[in-house]
Protein backbone atom coordinates (compact mmCIF):
# COMPACT_ATOMS: atom_id res chain seq x y z
CA UNK A 1 0.00 0.00 0.00
CA UNK A 2 2.86 2.33 0.85
CA UNK A 3 4.46 1.72 -2.56
CA UNK A 4 1.13 2.42 -4.32
CA UNK A 5 0.76 5.70 -2.42
CA UNK A 6 4.31 6.71 -3.38
CA UNK A 7 3.59 5.93 -7.04
CA UNK A 8 0.36 7.94 -6.93
CA UNK A 9 2.18 10.85 -5.32
CA UNK A 10 4.93 10.76 -7.95
CA UNK A 11 2.29 10.86 -10.69
CA UNK A 12 0.84 14.08 -9.23
CA UNK A 13 4.27 15.70 -9.59
CA UNK A 14 4.42 14.77 -13.26
CA UNK A 15 2.95 16.83 -16.11
CA UNK A 16 1.78 13.71 -17.93
CA UNK A 17 -2.00 13.06 -17.98
CA UNK A 18 -2.57 9.59 -19.44
CA UNK A 19 -6.17 9.03 -18.25
CA UNK A 20 -8.86 10.48 -20.51
CA UNK A 21 -12.56 11.07 -19.82
CA UNK A 22 -14.52 9.79 -22.84
CA UNK A 23 -17.44 12.11 -22.05
CA UNK A 24 -15.77 15.54 -21.91
CA UNK A 25 -12.24 14.70 -23.20
CA UNK A 26 -10.48 15.98 -20.06
CA UNK A 27 -7.21 14.30 -19.07
CA UNK A 28 -6.08 13.29 -15.57
CA UNK A 29 -2.83 12.25 -13.94
CA UNK A 30 -4.25 9.47 -11.73
CA UNK A 31 -6.88 6.84 -12.47
CA UNK A 32 -8.66 7.42 -9.13
CA UNK A 33 -9.16 11.11 -10.00
CA UNK A 34 -10.67 10.08 -13.34
CA UNK A 35 -13.06 7.72 -11.50
CA UNK A 36 -14.22 10.55 -9.21
CA UNK A 37 -14.57 12.83 -12.22
CA UNK A 38 -16.79 10.30 -14.04
CA UNK A 39 -19.19 10.36 -11.08
CA UNK A 40 -19.75 14.10 -11.68
CA UNK A 41 -21.23 13.27 -15.11
CA UNK A 42 -23.94 11.14 -13.48
CA UNK A 43 -27.16 12.15 -11.73
CA UNK A 44 -26.81 9.95 -8.61
CA UNK A 45 -26.29 11.97 -5.39
CA UNK A 46 -25.86 9.48 -2.54
CA UNK A 47 -24.11 11.80 -0.05
CA UNK A 48 -26.65 13.75 2.00
CA UNK A 49 -26.01 16.68 4.35
CA UNK A 50 -27.50 16.07 7.79
CA UNK A 51 -28.00 19.81 8.40
CA UNK A 52 -29.85 21.08 5.31
CA UNK A 53 -30.70 17.92 3.37
CA UNK A 54 -28.71 18.78 0.25
CA UNK A 55 -27.32 15.80 -1.66
CA UNK A 56 -23.98 15.52 -3.41
CA UNK A 57 -22.36 13.22 -5.96
CA UNK A 58 -19.02 12.96 -4.16
CA UNK A 59 -18.25 12.50 -0.47
CA UNK A 60 -15.44 15.08 -0.79
CA UNK A 61 -17.99 17.65 -2.02
CA UNK A 62 -20.21 16.88 0.98
CA UNK A 63 -17.22 17.38 3.32
CA UNK A 64 -16.53 20.81 1.79
CA UNK A 65 -20.22 21.67 2.10
CA UNK A 66 -20.37 20.70 5.79
CA UNK A 67 -17.78 23.38 6.54
CA UNK A 68 -20.28 26.04 5.37
CA UNK A 69 -22.48 25.17 8.35
CA UNK A 70 -19.84 26.20 10.86
CA UNK A 71 -19.12 29.76 11.94
CA UNK A 72 -15.33 29.51 12.07
CA UNK A 73 -13.44 31.10 9.15
CA UNK A 74 -9.78 30.08 9.56
CA UNK A 75 -8.52 30.99 6.06
CA UNK A 76 -7.48 34.61 5.63
CA UNK A 77 -6.79 36.55 2.43
CA UNK A 78 -3.53 38.47 2.86
CA UNK A 79 -4.60 41.05 0.27
CA UNK A 80 -7.98 42.25 1.61
CA UNK A 81 -8.05 40.53 5.05
CA UNK A 82 -11.31 38.65 4.37
CA UNK A 83 -11.77 35.29 6.07
CA UNK A 84 -13.14 32.09 4.52
CA UNK A 85 -14.46 28.77 5.80
CA UNK A 86 -12.82 26.59 3.14
CA UNK A 87 -9.34 26.73 1.61
CA UNK A 88 -10.70 26.20 -1.92
CA UNK A 89 -12.97 29.25 -1.55
CA UNK A 90 -9.93 31.30 -0.51
CA UNK A 91 -8.07 30.07 -3.60
CA UNK A 92 -10.93 31.15 -5.86
CA UNK A 93 -11.09 34.47 -4.03
CA UNK A 94 -7.37 35.09 -4.60
CA UNK A 95 -7.95 34.68 -8.35
CA UNK A 96 -10.44 37.55 -8.17
CA UNK A 97 -7.59 39.86 -7.11
CA UNK A 98 -5.66 39.08 -10.30
CA UNK A 99 -6.13 40.40 -13.82
CA UNK A 100 -5.97 37.08 -15.73
CA UNK A 101 -9.31 36.15 -17.37
CA UNK A 102 -8.82 32.76 -19.08
CA UNK A 103 -12.51 31.73 -19.29
CA UNK A 104 -14.13 33.13 -22.43
CA UNK A 105 -17.84 33.16 -23.34
CA UNK A 106 -18.45 31.66 -26.77
CA UNK A 107 -21.55 33.82 -27.31
CA UNK A 108 -20.43 37.39 -26.57
CA UNK A 109 -16.65 37.09 -26.12
CA UNK A 110 -16.57 38.28 -22.49
CA UNK A 111 -13.77 36.83 -20.39
CA UNK A 112 -13.92 35.83 -16.75
CA UNK A 113 -11.45 35.02 -14.00
CA UNK A 114 -13.31 31.97 -12.70
CA UNK A 115 -15.01 29.12 -14.57
CA UNK A 116 -17.96 29.32 -12.14
CA UNK A 117 -18.46 32.97 -13.07
CA UNK A 118 -18.49 32.00 -16.74
CA UNK A 119 -21.10 29.29 -16.03
CA UNK A 120 -23.34 31.84 -14.28
CA UNK A 121 -22.84 34.24 -17.18
CA UNK A 122 -23.79 31.61 -19.81
CA UNK A 123 -27.24 31.38 -18.21
CA UNK A 124 -27.86 35.03 -19.19
CA UNK A 125 -27.78 34.02 -22.85
CA UNK A 126 -30.83 31.79 -22.50
CA UNK A 127 -34.42 33.02 -22.49
CA UNK A 128 -35.72 30.74 -19.74
CA UNK A 129 -36.19 32.37 -16.29
CA UNK A 130 -37.07 29.54 -13.87
CA UNK A 131 -36.30 31.35 -10.58
CA UNK A 132 -39.18 33.47 -9.29
CA UNK A 133 -39.16 36.10 -6.54
CA UNK A 134 -42.05 35.39 -4.14
CA UNK A 135 -42.21 39.06 -3.13
CA UNK A 136 -42.54 40.87 -6.47
CA UNK A 137 -43.07 37.91 -8.86
CA UNK A 138 -40.09 38.79 -11.04
CA UNK A 139 -38.36 35.88 -12.75
CA UNK A 140 -34.61 35.37 -13.02
CA UNK A 141 -32.30 33.20 -15.09
CA UNK A 142 -30.22 31.80 -12.24
CA UNK A 143 -30.42 31.32 -8.48
CA UNK A 144 -27.51 33.68 -7.76
CA UNK A 145 -29.26 36.62 -9.45
CA UNK A 146 -32.44 35.83 -7.49
CA UNK A 147 -30.51 35.79 -4.18
CA UNK A 148 -28.97 39.17 -4.99
CA UNK A 149 -32.40 40.53 -5.94
CA UNK A 150 -33.96 39.34 -2.65
CA UNK A 151 -31.44 41.47 -0.74
CA UNK A 152 -32.91 44.59 -2.40
CA UNK A 153 -36.29 43.86 -0.76
CA UNK A 154 -34.76 44.05 2.72
CA UNK A 155 -33.85 47.06 4.82
CA UNK A 156 -30.43 45.83 5.94
CA UNK A 157 -27.57 47.96 4.54
CA UNK A 158 -24.32 46.36 5.76
CA UNK A 159 -21.96 47.93 3.19
CA UNK A 160 -20.64 51.30 4.33
CA UNK A 161 -18.78 53.89 2.28
CA UNK A 162 -15.69 55.00 4.23
CA UNK A 163 -15.62 58.31 2.36
CA UNK A 164 -19.11 59.72 2.96
CA UNK A 165 -20.63 57.28 5.44
CA UNK A 166 -23.51 56.11 3.23
CA UNK A 167 -24.76 52.53 3.59
CA UNK A 168 -25.77 50.17 0.79
CA UNK A 169 -27.61 46.87 0.53
CA UNK A 170 -25.22 45.28 -1.97
CA UNK A 171 -21.44 45.33 -2.16
CA UNK A 172 -21.55 45.89 -5.94
CA UNK A 173 -23.63 49.05 -5.41
CA UNK A 174 -21.05 50.26 -2.88
CA UNK A 175 -18.29 49.61 -5.43
CA UNK A 176 -20.17 51.65 -8.07
CA UNK A 177 -20.69 54.40 -5.52
CA UNK A 178 -16.99 54.52 -4.58
CA UNK A 179 -16.16 55.34 -8.21
CA UNK A 180 -18.07 58.63 -7.86
CA UNK A 181 -15.59 59.74 -5.17
CA UNK A 182 -12.60 59.27 -7.46
CA UNK A 183 -11.31 61.23 -10.43
CA UNK A 184 -10.87 58.25 -12.77
CA UNK A 185 -13.34 58.22 -15.69
CA UNK A 186 -12.87 54.87 -17.44
CA UNK A 187 -16.16 54.78 -19.39
CA UNK A 188 -15.81 56.62 -22.69
CA UNK A 189 -18.57 57.57 -25.14
CA UNK A 190 -17.58 56.34 -28.59
CA UNK A 191 -19.72 59.02 -30.25
CA UNK A 192 -18.42 62.24 -28.68
CA UNK A 193 -15.45 61.11 -26.59
CA UNK A 194 -16.79 62.20 -23.20
CA UNK A 195 -15.69 60.09 -20.22
CA UNK A 196 -17.72 59.08 -17.19
CA UNK A 197 -17.03 57.60 -13.78
CA UNK A 198 -19.75 54.92 -13.51
CA UNK A 199 -21.01 52.92 -16.49
CA UNK A 200 -24.59 53.92 -15.63
CA UNK A 201 -23.75 57.58 -16.32
CA UNK A 202 -22.44 56.61 -19.73
CA UNK A 203 -25.66 54.73 -20.49
CA UNK A 204 -27.74 57.77 -19.51
CA UNK A 205 -25.52 59.96 -21.67
CA UNK A 206 -25.99 57.70 -24.71
CA UNK A 207 -29.66 58.67 -24.78
CA UNK A 208 -28.65 62.22 -25.74
CA UNK A 209 -27.23 60.89 -29.01
CA UNK A 210 -30.58 59.42 -30.07
CA UNK A 211 -32.30 61.24 -32.93
CA UNK A 212 -35.91 61.22 -34.13
CA UNK A 213 -36.80 59.06 -37.15
CA UNK A 214 -33.75 56.89 -36.55
CA UNK A 215 -34.45 53.57 -38.28
CA UNK A 216 -31.24 51.65 -37.62
CA UNK A 217 -28.73 51.25 -34.77
CA UNK A 218 -25.63 53.40 -34.66
CA UNK A 219 -22.89 50.85 -35.24
CA UNK A 220 -19.61 51.99 -33.73
CA UNK A 221 -17.65 48.81 -34.49
CA UNK A 222 -18.30 46.84 -37.67
CA UNK A 223 -18.15 43.58 -35.70
CA UNK A 224 -21.19 44.71 -33.65
CA UNK A 225 -19.30 44.59 -30.34
CA UNK A 226 -20.26 48.20 -29.62
CA UNK A 227 -23.71 49.44 -30.51
CA UNK A 228 -25.28 52.68 -29.29
CA UNK A 229 -28.78 52.11 -27.92
CA UNK A 230 -31.33 54.23 -26.11
CA UNK A 231 -33.32 53.23 -23.04
CA UNK A 232 -36.37 51.00 -23.01
CA UNK A 233 -39.85 52.39 -22.50
CA UNK A 234 -42.02 51.44 -19.55
CA UNK A 235 -45.19 53.39 -18.64
CA UNK A 236 -44.02 56.31 -20.78
CA UNK A 237 -40.79 56.67 -18.82
CA UNK A 238 -37.28 55.94 -19.99
CA UNK A 239 -35.64 53.18 -17.95
CA UNK A 240 -32.13 51.94 -18.69
CA UNK A 241 -31.90 48.23 -19.31
CA UNK A 242 -29.73 45.74 -21.17
CA UNK A 243 -31.75 46.32 -24.35
CA UNK A 244 -32.12 49.92 -25.45
CA UNK A 245 -34.62 51.65 -27.75
CA UNK A 246 -34.56 54.35 -30.36
CA UNK A 247 -37.43 56.84 -30.02
CA UNK A 248 -39.35 57.59 -33.19
CA UNK A 249 -42.10 59.73 -31.67
CA UNK A 250 -41.63 62.08 -28.73
CA UNK A 251 -44.87 60.75 -27.18
CA UNK A 252 -43.31 57.25 -27.15
CA UNK A 253 -46.34 55.67 -28.88
CA UNK A 254 -44.18 54.17 -31.60
CA UNK A 255 -40.73 52.83 -30.95
CA UNK A 256 -38.10 51.10 -33.01
CA UNK A 257 -35.67 49.18 -30.86
CA UNK A 258 -32.58 47.05 -31.19
CA UNK A 259 -32.46 43.69 -29.46
CA UNK A 260 -29.58 42.30 -27.45
CA UNK A 261 -26.51 41.62 -29.57
CA UNK A 262 -26.41 37.86 -30.14
CA UNK A 263 -23.84 35.99 -32.20
CA UNK A 264 -22.46 39.24 -33.61
CA UNK A 265 -25.79 40.28 -35.19
CA UNK A 266 -27.88 43.31 -34.29
CA UNK A 267 -31.55 42.36 -34.65
CA UNK A 268 -34.14 45.05 -35.44
CA UNK A 269 -37.67 44.80 -34.05
CA UNK A 270 -40.62 47.16 -33.96
CA UNK A 271 -43.03 47.66 -31.12
CA UNK A 272 -46.01 49.89 -30.33
CA UNK A 273 -46.28 50.95 -26.70
CA UNK A 274 -49.73 51.38 -25.14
Amino acid sequence: TKNINIKSHLLTQSEQRPYKCDICNKYFKIKSILKNHLITHGEHRPHKCGFCGKCFKLNSTLKNHLVTHREKRPYKCDICSKYFKIKSILRNHLISHGEHRPHKCGFCGKCFKLNNTLKNHLVTHRDKRPYKCDICSKNFKNKTILKTHLVTHGEHRPHKCDVCGKFFKLNKILKSHLITHGEHRPHKCDVCGKCFKPNTSLKSHLITHATLNLISPVIVNTDFTNVIFVASVSKRRLILKGIYLFMVNMDLTNVIFVARVYKRKALLHTSTCP
